[in-house]
C-alpha cells in the first residue's frame, strides 16, 4: 500500500487542495490504473467518448454512498475506494471518476461548489478532442432510459468540459448548483492547477 498521506482532508486554501488531490488521484499506481483498463478495455483504443461511458456507467451503477465520520472530512485515495468496493461520499466517486480517466489519457476537472443549501464535489472530463454531436449521440444511445436532448458542458482554460456528477445520473447531465461558490482543480497532462470561479 502507498505510504502514510500528508494530505487526507480539503482544505480553505486551494493551493493546499492541490497537493491533497495529487495525493488523492493515485491513478499511476498499478492497482488503479489495473482497474481503470479493465473499465475502458470496454472501449478499447485511444482514449475515447466510449471510454467515458464505460467508466461512469460501472462506477455509478456499483457506487454506494457512505458518509465521513461526524465532524472529520476525508477524501480517499482512487486505491481505498476501489479496495472499499465503491463506497464513500461524493468528493471519493469525484477522485475515483478522475483518477480512472486520467488513467486512460484524459484530462480531467475536479470541482467543489456550495449553496445555500451544503456542498458538492464532482468531476469533469475534457472532450475538446471530440465532436459534440458525436459525443451526444454516444451518450445517447448509452443511457437511452434518459431523454437526453442536449449535454451539460463548460468551456474553460481552452479546454470543453463535460459534466460527470454521480447525481446527475449520466455524462453530460445537469449541473450541482454552484451558486455561492465554485472551484475548480485541473489535471492538464498530469499537472494540477486551481481556479476559484466564484
Amino acid at each position: 500500500m502507498p505510504s502514510e498521506r500528508k494530505h487526507s482532508a480539503w482544505y480553505d486554501n486551494g493551493n493546499k487542495n492541490l497537493d491533497m488531490l495529487d495525493e488523492a488521484c493515485d491513478y499511476d499506481l498499478p492497482y488503479t490504473k489495473s482497474f481503470a483498463n479493465q473499465l475502458a478495455g470496454r472501449s478499447e483504443g485511444s482514449f475515447n467518448p466510449g471510454q467515458i461511458c464505460e467508466i461512469f456507467d460501472y462506477c455509478y451503477k456499483k457506487w454506494r454512498y457512505v458518509n465521513d465520520p461526524n465532524g472529520h472530512e476525508y477524501v480517499a485515495r482512487a486505491s481505498e475506494t476501489i479496495a472499499s468496493y465503491l463506497t464513500g461520499d461524493c468528493d471519493d466517486f469525484a477522485v475515483l471518476l478522475a483518477s480512472c480517466l486520467l488513467a486512460v489519457g484524459a484530462d480531467v476537472c475536479v470541482n467543489t461548489g456550495h449553496n445555500p443549501t451544503g456542498g458538492h464535489a464532482f468531476t469533469e472530463v475534457d472532450i475538446s478532442q471530440f465532436s459534440y454531436d458525436e459525443i451526444l449521440k454516444i451518450i445517447s444511445d448509452r443511457f437511452d432510459n434518459f431523454n437526453i436532448g442536449q449535454l451539460h458542458t463548460r468551456d474553460a482554460n481552452g479546454k470543453r468540459w463535460l459534466n460527470l456528477d454521480w447525481q446527475a445520473s449520466y455524462p453530460g447531465g445537469p449541473y450541482y448548483d454552484c451558486s455561492t461558490s465554485w472551484d475548480s482543480y485541473t489535471c492538464i497532462d498530469g499537472k494540477w492547477n486551481w481556479q476559484n470561479i466564484r
